[in-house]
């Protein structure tokens, strides 16, 4: 039979750090999307009338797809945070539970 241990404020810490990560790094990807998009504009510093616009929408679908996969990260957090809820919980109430058989004898 497996054997299982559970260390709530381990799997809170973790879960908190892969939150913050997600809030971060799409933060930061929204920063640099916008540093591009002035890059690319006229006096941006690279503007090409035809190329600009290809690379804005290019860059701006890279940075969709990197915000996807950011997001992925506060799930998993999410997911920890509700492994941990629900055992906390399934350790209350077997607890209540248990008192409650033995006050019945």
């Amino acid at each position: 039979m497996p054997s299982a241990v559970f260390d709530y404020s381990k799997v809170e810490t973790v879960a908190t750090q892969l939150h913050n990560a997600n809030t971060e790094l799409v933060n930061r990807l929204n920063d640099l999307q916008n540093t591009v998009t002035a890059m690319l504009s006229s006096g941006g510093g690279l503007y090409m009338e035809q190329s600009s616009p290809a690379l804005h929408d290019a860059y701006a679908h890279f940075t969709v797809t990197l915000q996807n996969a950011m997001n992925n990260i506060g799930n998993f957090a999410t997911q920890f945070d509700k492994i941990k809820k629900g055992l906390a919980d399934f350790d209350d109430s077997t607890q209540k539970a248990v008192i409650a058989a033995g006050q019945k004898q």
